[in-house]
């Protein structure tokens, strides 16, 4: 082909091309214009003021009977009779008879002291019947000796004139000195009756203690359960010989059981003093009857809630664990709902103990950054320093410097900017 002809080629292809250019620029839409875009960060606020928050300590401990009742041996013998309750866990009615000691050699030991008894009793009798004859045999040789006194008298005259012999005189002289020797020996006697009363009568005295020690240890010999309990150990069998003072029974009450809550030193404070973080021992005492208390047991899809109330606290911290005790006590009466199953020794459970309700300023667990909040101060951010003092249900009671009519910023800025523009896109009043 010619150069001619290539040149003649192009021109067709120049033509389409710009019916093309023109086209596609007649069809191109008008670009969308943008608004400026606003450098205000959207965020959610809520107004800050005090409200009425309660701390909630939860701690953990086992559960201990409150009383226990040990069935100690308080005479020695051969076991002849056992209960058939006397098994351990069995709950066993008061005033069941648990077990029965021999009481053969205690019912001799009775028999014996009350025939010493009425030995002393007997010997007192006879003392009375001594006193009475020695009384009326007095009399009678006061008589006698006054009489011979008389009739020495007159055979002393008749003597002074040669009316009678000098034997006569001297015999009458004899029953005279013969009395008077007479009356006094029944003085002596009758003097010393008092003293041989008083002999007698603690002699009696004694006895009578011999007869009630004797009936004492024959009671001694049957042990009786004195409450309804559980049987928590049994350390004899039927045909084993006892000594004194061995520890037969144990039993544990179910009228209440005690749990040693440990809780955190530093929320144990946080109970005391009215809600305040007085660190001292003695104000969490003086105020622990304000401190509601629940104890929980949990197990699988089950929870158990029994009321408590918070008996005392205990003596000493736990430096292993920096805990503090708080001993509470569970009262299980019937009234309780028949659901509940039995708080047994030895049992885990959680404590809940409420202190008393105080005004705090209260934010949300989402909104505290650390020790700082977000605040709304004329529409910009300002950063408050505030100290946590407890927290509870997804929030937190703060102490900080805060003014009038502040804001809390629920959300989190990144980068959070003392200044930057804020503005409200939700606002609730209060949690």
């Amino acid at each position: 082909m010619s150069r001619f002809s290539r040149r003649w080629l192009f021109i067709p292809a120049a033509l389409v091309g710009g019916v093309i250019f023109v086209f596609a620029i007649n069809s191109k839409s008008t670009p969308e214009l943008k608004a400026v875009q606003s450098k205000e960060r959207l965020v959610d606020v809520i107004s800050l003021s005090k409200q009425s928050l309660a701390p909630l300590v939860v701690g953990y401990g086992r559960v201990t009977p409150k009383t226990e009742w040990q069935g100690i041996a308080e005479v020695s013998g051969r076991i002849i009779y056992i209960a058939p309750e006397l098994e351990r866990g069995r709950i066993v009615p008061a005033n069941t008879l648990l077990l029965r000691i021999d009481p053969l050699d205690y019912e001799l030991s009775l028999a014996q002291s009350e025939a010493q008894l009425s030995l002393s009793q007997a010997q007192l009798n006879q003392l009375a019947l001594k006193e009475g004859n020695l009384k009326t045999q007095l009399n009678i040789e006061k008589q006698r000796l006054e009489i011979s006194s008389k009739e020495l008298e007159r055979k002393k005259k008749l003597f002074e004139r040669g009316l009678i012999s000098q034997s006569a005189y001297d015999t009458e002289v004899q029953v005279v000195l013969t009395g008077r020797r007479t009356v006094e020996e029944l003085e002596n006697q009758w003097v010393s009756l008092p003293d041989d009363r008083k002999v007698i009568q603690s002699q009696i005295k004694v006895n009578e203690s011999a007869v009630e020690m004797a009936k004492r240890s024959l009671q001694r010999t049957e042990v009786y359960l004195p409450f309804r309990a559980r049987i928590a150990e049994v350390n004899v069998v039927k045909d084993q010989v006892v000594n004194n003072q061995q520890t037969m029974i144990k039993a544990h009450s179910l009228d209440s059981v005690e749990v040693d809550t440990q809780v955190a030193v530093d929320n144990f404070f946080l109970l005391a003093n009215k809600g305040t973080q007085d660190n001292t021992v003695e104000a969490f005492r003086s105020d622990y009857v304000n401190v509601n208390a629940s104890v929980h047991l949990r197990s699988n899809d089950h929870h158990y809630e029994w009321p408590a109330i918070v008996s005392r606290v205990s003596d000493s911290v736990n430096y292993n664990q920096a805990t503090a005790g708080i001993i509470l006590d569970v009262q299980l009466s019937d009234n309780l709902p028949a659901n509940l199953p039995s708080l047994i020794s030895g049992m885990f459970v959680e404590a809940e103990l409420e202190g008393v309700a105080q005004e705090h300023y209260i934010v949300p667990e989402s909104a505290l950054h650390g020790k700082t909040v977000y605040l709304m101060r004329d529409n910009a951010l300002a950063i408050a320093t505030v100290k946590v003092l407890y927290r509870r249900d997804g929030v937190v009671a703060v102490e900080g410097e805060f003014q009038d009519k502040d804001l809390l910023v629920l959300n989190d800025l990144q980068p959070a900017v003392v200044g930057m523009a804020l503005r409200i896109a939700k606002h609730e009043v209060e949690l």
